[in-house]
Order: structure tokens, then C-alpha cells, then sequence
């Protein structure tokens, strides 16, 4: 299962795959922006449980590895813009992301 409501919080059951297409509403990306999700379980932490980079169609894949071995616990994301000339903008600020429990195992 996985399910973004109208806060942008995520939901995911643990090992599941996912595909986030992100908005960047008033902007054209460029050829080199990158587009960067990361989760950590505290905003604190110097450790990510995983971090992803769009592809060209500003899509973001989960695969299963990236929360196969997390805790069924909350944690945050956010998602950045690196623009080409070296801005940043935080898209989404950090964001409740939940991984929650599974029966079948792969």
C-alpha cells in the first residue's frame, strides 16, 4: 500500500514499491536540476534511511530495498530542487513518512 494525502504525508508498507511524481509549480526544470528525496527518521540524524534523485520525468522510485529492513515506525522526508546555477528550494518541507507493517514477505 501507499497512499500521500493532501499534507503530502506518506504511508508505505514496508518492501512495497512507489512512484512520487513531483510538481514544481511556477518553474521549469532544466536539463541538470535535481530533484532529491530524502528519509531520515529525525531531522537530526547525519544518517538517511535512503535518499532518491527524480529521473527525467521528475518521477522518484521506491523500490522495495530502500525500506526493506526500516522499523515499522514514522519518520520525514522532505524534497529539495538543486537548480543548474546552484539554488536550492526545499519543494516539500519535511513530512511525516510512515512505514508500516506487512504479513507477506518477500
Amino acid at each position: 500500500m501507499f497512499n500521500i494525502d493532501e499534507k503530502n504525508r506518506i504511508k508505505i508498507t514496508r518492501g512495497d514499491t512507489a512512484f512520487i511524481t513531483i510538481s514544481v509549480d511556477g518553474y521549469k526544470m532544466a536539463e541538470n536540476d535535481k530533484l532529491t528525496f530524502s528519509v531520515k527518521y529525525d531531522a537530526e540524524d547525519t544518517e538517511y534511511l535512503f535518499t532518491k534523485e527524480a529521473d527525467e520525468d521528475n518521477v522518484i522510485h521506491i523500490e522495495p530495498q530502500d525500506t526493506k529492513n526500516a522499523y515499522f515506525d514514522k519518520y520525514i522526508y522532505d524534497i529539495q530542487l538543486t537548480t543548474t546555477n546552484g539554488d536550492v528550494f526545499t519543494i516539500i518541507e519535511p513530512t511525516t513518512f510512515n512505514i508500516t507493517k506487512e504479513v507477506t514477505i518477500w
